[in-house]
């Protein structure tokens, strides 16, 4: 779902079956990590997805962003860390 003013809501049918959602407000994008495919997904308005491939494989259970440091992070199930500081175009 999808909102401009957060009374009035839009059902948004899409593909995306992720396992976690962050919103960074300070870059105005949200970011989701997948469990089960090897990209994340973001979006500046909820609506539209953009799919960035990930360097370690898949399993993404979790990921947060720092407004103070500019940077998403994201961990998988074995361990893997990986992060963004560039608005969640590119993870490392």
């Amino acid at each position: 779902m999808t909102s401009t003013n957060g009374i009035d809501w839009e059902f948004v049918i899409n593909d995306l079956c992720g396992r976690d959602i962050v919103w960074a407000g300070e870059v105005r994008r949200f970011v989701i990590c997948h469990f089960s495919n090897t990209a994340f997904s973001s979006s500046s308005d909820g609506k539209n997805w953009i799919n960035t491939d990930l360097p370690y494989g898949s399993g993404y259970i979790c990921i947060t962003y720092s407004p103070d440091l500019n940077t998403f992070v994201s961990v998988n199930n074995v361990g893997n860390i990986v992060k963004s500081t560039d608005g969640g175009g590119l993870f490392l």
